[in-house]
């Protein structure tokens, strides 16, 4: 059964614990100040039937989510999915769009994960201008098997002063793979006052 919802946050509310649920965007469109939130607490069935997350029809750029300074999508307990052709954009963080916004705060991250799961691939996406593009830490129990895979990072910065800055951030990962990415431009950025270079971010 496919059913069409007005904004991504009522597609993700519709994803069952235990289900092989997708939710699908349209290449070539764009969503501004929208999200795909916070999955926590959810899987899919198995290492086979997966939740997933990706897009539909054959031409047009990825699905486009202009994020602002918040994460693109967050993840807790969580198991058995894949997030896939997405392009998760921090556009108020970037200096060449009419929608910049000077940096006050450190920033978010395009995919953040805190918690515990098994089998989750990042493929074919691409993150930027947040301040970590990735991150994954373990907690309340370990991460196992994650894939990043064939995925853009770059342009990931944020002001010395406020914190730190990398493309990929991960801690307490029992099996890591990341393959055929893309990082490039982490850490700093030299059109923005105080996104320099320092001893943490380069």
């Amino acid at each position: 059964m496919i059913l069409p919802y007005k904004t991504i946050s009522a597609a993700m509310s519709q994803m069952r614990d235990g289900f092989p649920d997708w939710v699908i965007l349209k290449r070539g469109d764009e969503w501004v100040d929208q999200q795909l939130g916070n999955l926590n607490n959810i899987s899919g069935r198995s290492a086979s039937e997966r939740l997933v997350i990706t897009y539909y029809g054959a031409t047009g750029a990825r699905p486009l989510l202009k994020t602002g300074d918040v994460n693109g999508l967050s993840l807790g307990a969580v198991s058995h999915l894949t997030v896939f052709g997405l392009d998760f954009y921090a556009h108020t963080r970037d200096p060449n769009s009419p929608d910049f916004i000077p940096i006050t705060e450190s920033g978010a991250t395009g995919v953040r994960a805190v918690g515990s799961g098994d089998n989750i691939k990042i493929s074919d996406c691409v993150l930027r201008f947040f301040k970590l593009g990735w991150s994954a830490q373990s907690f309340n129990g370990v991460y196992r098997n994650f894939v990043i895979y064939r995925s853009i990072i770059t342009d990931n910065y944020t002001v010395n002063t406020l914190s730190h800055s990398s493309g990929c951030y991960m801690q307490g990962i029992d099996g890591l793979t990341i393959e055929d990415c893309f990082l490039d431009l982490n850490g700093w950025n030299e059109t923005v006052p105080d996104a320099k270079k320092t001893r943490y971010n380069h």
